[in-house]
């Protein structure tokens, strides 16, 4: 095989193992928002719980306990901290894999083209 022919199959290496870094990025990046999406499911479900509480607080309390009224509150108010945590954990997972994907693809590049110029000296 030629220098010229050897040149078009390294390049084409190269391209197949960016593809396949790309496809496996966006593979744990799904993975990844499927799994924020279901932590925020379970933060939404959290909050209206929470809310429902509430209102069976509130309802007693116009019986005459504001103490319970009060309790509702703060539940809601730390299930609202806790919903807003998941909701920036998961986010932190996506960017996550989205830099180790992209170190990922940038590493398999950066192999192949050290390859083909070892190749080519």
């Amino acid at each position: 095989m030629s220098e010229h022919s050897e040149i078009p199959v390294g390049a084409g290496r190269a391209i197949t193992a960016v593809a396949e870094a790309q496809a496996e990025a966006r593979r744990k990046a799904a993975e990844a928002a499927i799994h924020a999406q279901e932590r925020g499911q379970e933060a939404t479900r959290s909050v209206v719980q929470s809310q429902h509480e509430i209102l069976q607080h509130a309802t007693e309390a116009v019986t005459g306990s504001a103490e319970q009224v009060a309790e509702a509150v703060q539940a809601s108010r730390e299930n609202r901290a806790e919903a807003a945590q998941s909701t920036a954990e998961g986010a932190a997972q996506i960017a996550e894999t989205a830099a180790d994907s992209a170190e990922a693809r940038s590493d398999a590049a950066s192999d192949e083209l050290r390859a083909m110029a070892a190749r080519d000296s």
